[in-house]
Protein backbone atom coordinates (compact mmCIF):
# COMPACT_ATOMS: atom_id res chain seq x y z
CA UNK A 1 0.00 0.00 0.00
CA UNK A 2 1.28 3.45 -0.87
CA UNK A 3 2.47 5.61 2.02
CA UNK A 4 -0.19 7.92 3.39
CA UNK A 5 -2.96 6.29 1.34
CA UNK A 6 -5.87 4.95 3.37
CA UNK A 7 -7.53 1.80 2.06
CA UNK A 8 -10.94 2.62 0.68
CA UNK A 9 -13.97 0.46 1.15
CA UNK A 10 -14.92 -1.36 -2.05
CA UNK A 11 -17.65 0.33 -4.03
CA UNK A 12 -21.11 -1.23 -4.11
CA UNK A 13 -21.77 -0.23 -7.73
CA UNK A 14 -22.12 -3.28 -9.99
CA UNK A 15 -19.78 -3.56 -12.97
CA UNK A 16 -21.34 -2.39 -16.23
CA UNK A 17 -24.57 -1.65 -14.33
CA UNK A 18 -25.64 -5.30 -14.26
CA UNK A 19 -28.31 -5.53 -11.59
CA UNK A 20 -27.98 -9.32 -11.33
CA UNK A 21 -24.28 -9.08 -10.45
CA UNK A 22 -23.50 -9.89 -6.80
CA UNK A 23 -20.97 -7.33 -5.56
CA UNK A 24 -19.72 -9.23 -2.49
CA UNK A 25 -17.82 -11.85 -4.52
CA UNK A 26 -14.05 -11.44 -4.46
CA UNK A 27 -11.02 -12.38 -6.52
CA UNK A 28 -7.30 -11.81 -6.01
CA UNK A 29 -5.74 -8.58 -7.25
CA UNK A 30 -3.27 -9.28 -10.10
CA UNK A 31 -0.68 -6.94 -8.54
CA UNK A 32 -0.74 -7.54 -4.76
CA UNK A 33 -2.70 -10.85 -4.63
CA UNK A 34 -4.99 -9.47 -1.89
CA UNK A 35 -8.76 -9.90 -2.12
CA UNK A 36 -10.80 -7.25 -3.89
CA UNK A 37 -14.45 -7.11 -4.87
CA UNK A 38 -15.26 -7.99 -8.46
CA UNK A 39 -17.14 -4.71 -8.80
CA UNK A 40 -14.01 -2.62 -8.08
CA UNK A 41 -11.96 -1.16 -10.88
CA UNK A 42 -9.15 -0.25 -8.46
CA UNK A 43 -7.64 -2.45 -5.77
CA UNK A 44 -8.35 -0.92 -2.34
CA UNK A 45 -5.02 -2.27 -1.01
CA UNK A 46 -2.43 -1.27 -3.60
CA UNK A 47 -4.34 1.07 -5.92
CA UNK A 48 -3.80 -1.10 -9.01
CA UNK A 49 -6.23 -0.07 -11.78
CA UNK A 50 -7.31 -2.76 -14.25
CA UNK A 51 -7.92 -2.05 -17.92
CA UNK A 52 -10.92 -3.55 -19.72
CA UNK A 53 -9.09 -6.69 -20.88
CA UNK A 54 -7.79 -7.40 -17.39
CA UNK A 55 -11.27 -6.93 -15.91
CA UNK A 56 -12.69 -9.38 -18.45
CA UNK A 57 -10.01 -11.94 -17.49
CA UNK A 58 -10.82 -11.23 -13.84
CA UNK A 59 -14.48 -12.18 -14.37
CA UNK A 60 -13.65 -15.23 -16.49
CA UNK A 61 -11.28 -16.48 -13.77
CA UNK A 62 -13.97 -16.04 -11.13
CA UNK A 63 -16.60 -17.87 -13.21
CA UNK A 64 -14.21 -20.77 -13.86
CA UNK A 65 -13.52 -21.12 -10.12
CA UNK A 66 -17.25 -21.12 -9.34
CA UNK A 67 -17.92 -23.73 -12.05
CA UNK A 68 -15.04 -25.93 -10.85
CA UNK A 69 -16.27 -25.74 -7.26
CA UNK A 70 -19.75 -26.83 -8.34
CA UNK A 71 -18.39 -29.88 -10.15
CA UNK A 72 -16.10 -30.79 -7.25
CA UNK A 73 -19.11 -30.72 -4.93
CA UNK A 74 -21.15 -32.88 -7.31
CA UNK A 75 -18.35 -35.45 -7.64
CA UNK A 76 -17.82 -35.56 -3.86
CA UNK A 77 -21.56 -36.01 -3.21
CA UNK A 78 -21.82 -38.81 -5.80
CA UNK A 79 -18.79 -40.57 -4.34
CA UNK A 80 -20.22 -40.27 -0.84
CA UNK A 81 -23.54 -41.81 -1.93
CA UNK A 82 -21.70 -44.66 -3.69
CA UNK A 83 -19.57 -45.26 -0.58
CA UNK A 84 -22.68 -45.46 1.64
CA UNK A 85 -24.34 -47.85 -0.84
CA UNK A 86 -21.21 -50.04 -0.97
CA UNK A 87 -21.01 -50.15 2.84
CA UNK A 88 -24.68 -51.11 3.01
CA UNK A 89 -24.14 -53.90 0.50
CA UNK A 90 -20.96 -55.09 2.25
CA UNK A 91 -22.60 -55.09 5.70
CA UNK A 92 -25.75 -56.66 4.16
CA UNK A 93 -28.07 -54.12 5.75
CA UNK A 94 -31.79 -54.78 5.31
CA UNK A 95 -33.52 -52.81 2.57
CA UNK A 96 -36.55 -50.58 3.22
Amino acid sequence: MAKGKKPQLPSREPVWFRSIFVTHETENCPACKMHMYLSDKECPHCGYVQDLDQRHAFFVSHEKKKHRAMWQGAIFFTGFILLIAALGWWLDLPHG
